[in-house]
């Protein structure tokens, strides 16, 4: 049963997936300290169903899988498979050539699986002691087993001993079937309870077992004359039935008579239909017929209803336009009385333009007089208007309107500069 091939994926140090074969003779590890090498004895016992971390320098099982590094991130899953030759069949197994293999996530499920069948630690553990390994046996020979060997205890030593005789497999196996004994005991002990249990419970089973027969004895009698009632009850409805058969010859006779009948009348019920559907063909000519009248008669209703309102409408019309010249008329007296308004008031307006022109003459005559003539005499009639301005405030003055017309040539002469100035102004400007 020699080991082939190990292979370590994401286990501990061992970041990218790593094989290694085992040739015939001995094979040797070499390396520098933290290298790795105690990993691999570790990854051995790993798969042979080691499961105390501390065993495997860790605080728990999920310190196995690669933790990263400075240039690697950490991985999420560690994996080892061991390879044995079994073609001499050491290993219990009907194979010549047994992978063993051990997966655990970083989510903390694992499983075993032997040749990529899915199987228990149990049966891992079993297949190995079989064969005389195990995880902690002198196979395997960890760093310091040697010193924790030589400075064991008596009872220490003498498991070593028993593992090397190949004893413990079967020491093992008598644990177990100890513990299945105890089990078994445990259950013999149950068992006698509840038959202590049941046995207070043997005299009412027994007359419900007595109270059973009885009502099964009473059953049968009972099913025996049901029996006999449903025999008589089958007569009984054989002979009705006899009689149904003749009462239904003589419904056959009677059905074929009111067939024939029902012919007959279905041949009449033809006839009058065809009579039917011609006088509804009729009907429906005369109600067409007796449409169309009622559609022109409407029409005739609607051409005089028209005519009605056409000569209403002429009548309303006539009234409108009799006003409509009425009222022209009055506004034609109007506008004769606005026309002899508007003459009288164009004779006034011819009047004033004459007396405007006038003026406008008798303006245009001042304005070509000197105008060093028209300030002198301007002051001159200020003066006049002073002197009899102080003459009325005194009471002396003799001709009052003579104020008046001093008043109207200083603001004639006032108009006279006024426009010349404007005049001028507009020649320079232009």
């Amino acid at each position: 049963m020699p080991l082939t091939e190990l292979v370590l994926d994401g286990f501990k140090s061992f970041a990218e997936k790593t094989t290694i074969h085992f040739n015939d003779g001995i094979t040797g590890i070499v390396g520098p300290n933290g290298s790795g090498k105690s990993n691999i004895t570790e990854a051995i016992r790993w798969v042979m169903g080691e499961s105390s971390a501390k065993s495997l320098r860790g605080t728990n099982m999920k310190d196995v899988i690669f933790a990263g590094s400075q240039y690697r991130k950490p991985l999420n899953k560690a994996e080892v498979t061991l390879v044995f030759d079994n073609k001499d069949r050491e290993l219990a197994f009907d194979a010549d050539q047994v992978s063993i293999t051990r997966r655990i996530l970083r989510s903390g499920d694992s499983e075993f699986l032997i040749n990529n069948q899915q199987v228990r630690m149990r049966d891992v553990r079993a297949l190995f002691l079989d064969s005389g390994i195990s995880p902690n046996s002198l196979a395997i020979i960890s760093q310091g087993r040697v010193d924790q060997i030589l400075n064991s205890r008596p009872e220490q030593r003498r498991l070593i001993f028993e593992e090397a005789a190949g004893v413990l497999h079967f020491k093992q196996q008598k644990e177990e079937a100890q513990t299945q004994l105890k089990k078994t005991q445990d259950n013999l002990i149950r068992i006698n309870d509840l038959v202590k249990e049941l046995e207070g419970r043997l005299e009412p089973l027994h007359e419900q077992s007595s109270l059973a027969k009885e009502y099964q004895f009473q059953k049968a009698g009972l099913d025996k004359k049901l029996k006999s009632l449903l025999a008589f009850e089958i007569e009984d409805i054989n002979r009705q039935k006899e009689d149904v058969e003749k009462s239904a010859k003589k419904s056959q006779v009677l059905l074929s008579k009111l067939d024939n009948e029902v012919k007959d009348s279905q041949d009449a019920v033809s006839e009058k239909r065809g009579e039917y559907k011609k006088l509804q063909t009729e009907r429906d000519n005369t109600q067409k017929q007796l449409l169309e009248l009622s559609k022109k008669l409407s029409d005739l209703d609607a051409s005089l209803q028209m005519v009605e309102q056409s000569r209403q409408f002429d009548d309303a019309t006539k009234v409108e336009y009799q006003n409509q010249v009425k009222s022209l008329k009055n506004s034609l007296v109007k506008l004769n009385e606005d026309l002899a308004s508007l003459q009288k008031n164009a004779t006034e307006l011819k009047d004033k333009q004459a007396v405007l022109q006038k003026q406008r003459d008798e303006l245009t005559a001042e304005l070509k007089e000197d105008p060093e003539e028209l300030n002198k005499k301007l002051e001159e009639n200020k003066k006049e208007l002073f002197n009899l301005k102080f003459s009325l405030s005194t009471g002396n003055l003799e001709k009052p309107h003579r104020i008046k017309e001093l008043r109207h040539e200083v603001a004639k002469i006032k108009t006279v500069i006024r426009e010349r100035e404007l005049n001028e102004g507009k020649e320079d400007s232009k």
